[in-house]
């Protein structure tokens, strides 16, 4: 698929894609994990 991404000078080739995560579509910025921190 490497010719679906352009390399522009500063910017990230994959701006604005979206990705899939467990099954939904996850967007730029979500995280598709869960932290628990007990002390």
């Amino acid at each position: 698929h490497k010719e679906e991404y352009k390399r522009l000078c500063g910017r990230q080739f994959d701006e604005g894609k979206q990705r899939i995560v467990g099954g939904e579509t996850a967007k730029k910025g979500e995280f598709p994990w869960q932290v628990a921190l007990v002390l």
